[in-house]
């Protein structure tokens, strides 16, 4: 999936939650790397980057990192 449709998603999520529960903060997780799916990790970067940018524009939501945690010293996905 490409990640302006997640984030198109994750708009359409947020406006919902807003609507229907206006006291709900959001925590996003990012999406994480994993040595099976490293392939990806440019379409993760993106899709965390795009989301980021939109949760810091609001207030009920919060962006949490666990993609860079998983990274080891090589910018390669831990393999545990």
């Amino acid at each position: 999936v490409a990640p302006e449709k997640i984030l198109e998603n994750y708009k359409i999520f947020e406006a919902l939650v807003k609507e229907r529960l206006p006291q709900t903060q959001i925590l996003f997780v990012s999406l994480k790397p994993s040595p099976a799916n490293w392939r990806a990790a440019d379409k993760y970067k993106q899709t965390n980057a795009l989301i980021k940018t939109e949760i810091e524009k609001g207030r009920q939501a919060q962006f949490v990192d666990i993609f860079t945690p998983m990274l080891d010293e090589k910018g390669e996905p831990k393999a545990e």
